[in-house]
């Protein structure tokens, strides 16, 4: 109970920054339990990296200092001008609709106990993440020492901060255990679904189809593959999604959320490499896929977003480059040049592997919904669904290259990591199905308002 206790304390200092940060248009955001899981990820975002620089400066990290740090960005919604409430989009619902939400609601609550009864047993979350999280904090003091030992040398040192960060800002400074990963992956995937849920809704969707894509989300490999526990993936999703959300009001007419959304895309880089495709993609697939009479508007409105996520990405890129040691497990080790050319030669010999994850069971059929989806999107013209899949596509097709090119073998290499990485571009999938599917038509849809 005690460690419940002390996350929930953390996660509520986290969502008090991150309604300061909703609060940059001068409006302060009607409580709900979505809008409190987004403001929760906001938070992090923004305090993670502000307490990584405090103890790359010297300064210790721990229970007052992090909530020193949360609540200097609480204090945004302080300022005059953020006492109005902005109001969620209003549909009428229906018995049905009301029930809807029981389904994703259980599907979390069968997740959960999941979780409590699997054992923590990721290598990567031993040797990388969970392990950055336990030992580069001693006493409240960043020691990065540790990750120029030898045995680290092949444990991905280089990899970002954010998330070891994250686990420490959750457990209030205290050294995570076992019980305290499993808890804040619980947290994590209810941020997941209710992210998903959110997004839907800002659409203008019914509310069924919202629920219908939580519950998706919900059962599907992310959250069912307990590799997934302790790990970059599912933190990677809640992020992503955090990001979309804002990006998407970003590009309709909310300029006030620039703030806002720059914090969430700046803080991908911090959690992954990867991240920094994908915060591209993110802010991008919106501005770029709507209508044409209205891009010269949402270009301005992306600006501030960009540039503050470029901020924060370059902070992360600055300290890999400064404090981190160089990774010795590249996948371009090599002449990966020769390697990627001799195997476009025969590309079946990676596509084909690469295909057969596609094809396994625990998907639920997501890549024919995928594909569906897109079509139906395109036939439509809805442009923000569209978006939507340009992202999870552009990120997927990114990593098909390295598989191109890693010193390993491609069969065993994706074997060991497509489904996992596949996984987390799953919830974003998700929405791009439920916005072509149940969003309103283009000339009512809120993506149309912004060009008028």
């Amino acid at each position: 109970m005690t460690h419940l206790l002390r996350i929930a304390l953390g996660f509520v200092l986290c969502a008090a920054a991150g309604l300061g940060l909703l609060s940059g248009g001068g409006r302060v955001p009607r409580i709900s339990l979505e809008t409190v899981a987004r403001a929760g990820a906001l938070g992090i975002a923004v305090t993670s990296p502000a307490l990584v620089l405090l103890g790359l400066a010297g300064l210790p990290v721990t229970a007052v200092s992090i909530a020193a740090v949360a609540l200097v960005f609480a204090s945004l919604s302080l300022r005059p001008g953020a006492g109005d409430e902005c109001a969620p989009p209003s549909a009428p619902t229906g018995r049905a609709e009301r029930l809807s939400a029981l389904v994703p609601a259980g599907a979390l609550l069968v997740f959960a106990g999941k979780i409590v009864a699997v054992p923590l047993w990721c290598w990567d979350h031993y040797v990388v993440w969970g392990m950055k999280s336990r030992a580069l904090w001693t006493g409240g003091i960043l020691d990065l020492t540790l990750l120029q030992a030898r045995p680290f040398s092949m444990a991905n040192a280089d990899y970002p901060l954010g998330l070891p960060m994250a686990w420490r800002v959750l457990t209030l400074g205290a050294e995570p255990v076992a019980l305290d990963f499993k808890i804040c992956h619980v947290l994590l995937g209810i941020g997941v679904v209710l992210a998903v849920r959110q997004i839907v809704r800002e659409s203008g969707a019914l509310r069924i189809w919202a629920d219908a894509a939580a519950s998706f989300v919900a059962v599907s490999p992310l959250f069912w593959d307990t590799e997934s526990l302790g790990i970059a993936e599912m933190p990677l999703a809640w992020f992503a999604l955090t990001a979309l959300g804002l990006a998407l009001r970003l590009a309709r007419s909310e300029p006030g959320l620039g703030l806002a959304a720059g914090a969430a895309l700046g803080f991908l880089p911090w959690v992954k490499k990867e991240g920094t495709s994908l915060a591209v993609l993110l802010l991008a697939a919106p501005v770029l896929l709507g209508s044409t009479r209205g891009l010269p508007a949402r270009l301005r409105r992306a600006r501030p977003a960009a540039g503050i996520a470029a901020a924060i990405g370059i902070a992360a890129v600055l300290l890999e480059w400064r404090f981190l040691p160089r990774g010795l497990t590249s996948f371009f080790a090599g002449d990966w040049s020769a390697r990627f050319a001799a195997r476009m030669r025969h590309p079946i010999a990676v596509l084909a592997p690469a295909g057969s994850e596609l094809l396994f069971p625990a998907w639920l059929g997501f890549w024919f919904f995928l594909a569906a989806g897109f079509a139906l999107a395109f036939r439509r013209r809805r442009s923000e669904a569209l978006a939507v899949f340009g992202v999870v596509l552009g990120q997927a097709a990114l990593y098909l290259p390295v598989y191109f090119a890693t010193y390993l073998d491609p069969a065993a290499h994706i074997r060991a990591s497509l489904f996992r990485l596949l996984a987390a571009l799953l919830p974003i999938g998700a929405v791009g199905i439920a916005l072509a599917a149940g969003a309103p038509s283009p000339r009512g849809a809120p993506e149309d308002v912004s060009a008028s």
